[in-house]
């Protein structure tokens, strides 16, 4: 079964920092779903705007 999800990029962003910062207690599924956001994120993003926003959501918590 393939679905197709559109978000925005604040949703992406949000989503990716989510897993991340769980990422040591997400069960396999969930952590095949991180692996593919975070080809997306890297895809879109550089290194130091995903460490920015990765730290600006740990501040948020």
């Amino acid at each position: 079964m393939k679905f197709e999800l559109e978000l925005s990029e604040e949703e992406l962003k949000a989503l990716f920092v989510f897993l991340k910062e769980k990422e040591e207690e997400l069960s396999l599924p969930m952590i095949l779903l991180l692996r593919k956001v975070e080809q997306i994120v890297f895809h879109r993003y550089t290194i130091d705007e995903v460490e920015s926003f990765l730290q600006e959501g740990k501040r948020k918590s």
